[in-house]
């Protein structure tokens, strides 16, 4: 009996413990699989997101910086060719101014003269004109249009073409060109520049009058 109730007890533990034994293994190596899996994913998952968005963002970028670039490069041009042109015109006006005013402006003021300031004398200068006029413009006129034109224009040009041209040429310009130009252009352009005296004797008439 002893050895009949000694096998039947190794079958029966035998079936049992193999049972137990694969319960417990399962459970165990759910457990132990979800945590190894996740610490797995975590590196993969880090490594493979660097690689991607290392080249993702290098497309993106170079997509983003073209637009952006061309964007910005719009709005700097603009900018720095508004100030650019400032400059330059003002530079080359200077040389410019001194060239062909000398040539200009004995053939032009006797003739431009007497035409705009009968137009431009009733708009603009109808208060300066008449204190200034009467007592400058007859002793200045003479000696400063031989002596001092040549030394003045350089600084007149700088100081007074920044004031002058923002309130003269917005008001007088308008009104003044539409007349004068056609009146005085078409006798003016044989013998003076067509392109410097559009802008010069607008821009000369005003300062000039306004000293």
């Amino acid at each position: 009996m002893e050895e009949v109730m000694e096998e039947v007890m190794e079958e029966v533990m035998e079936e049992v413990m193999e049972e137990v034994m694969e319960e417990v293994m399962e459970e165990v190596m759910e457990e132990v699989m979800e945590e190894v899996m996740e610490e797995v994913m975590e590196e993969v998952m880090e490594e493979v997101m660097e690689e991607v968005m290392e080249e993702v963002m290098e497309e993106v970028m170079e997509e983003v910086m073209e637009e952006v670039m061309e964007e910005v490069m719009e709005e700097v041009m603009e900018e720095v060719m508004e100030e650019v042109m400032e400059e330059v015109m003002e530079e080359v006006m200077e040389e410019v101014m001194e060239e062909v005013m000398e040539e200009v402006m004995e053939e032009v003021m006797e003739e431009v003269m007497e035409e705009v300031m009968e137009e431009v004398m009733e708009e603009v200068m109808e208060e300066v004109m008449e204190e200034v006029m009467e007592e400058v413009m007859e002793e200045v006129m003479e000696e400063v249009m031989e002596e001092v034109m040549e030394e003045v224009m350089e600084e007149v040009m700088e100081e007074v073409m920044e004031e002058v041209m923002e309130e003269v040429m917005e008001e007088v310009m308008e009104e003044v060109m539409e007349e004068v130009m056609e009146e005085v252009m078409e006798e003016v352009m044989e013998e003076v520049m067509e392109e410097v005296m559009e802008e010069v004797m607008e821009e000369v008439m005003e300062e000039v009058m306004r000293r």
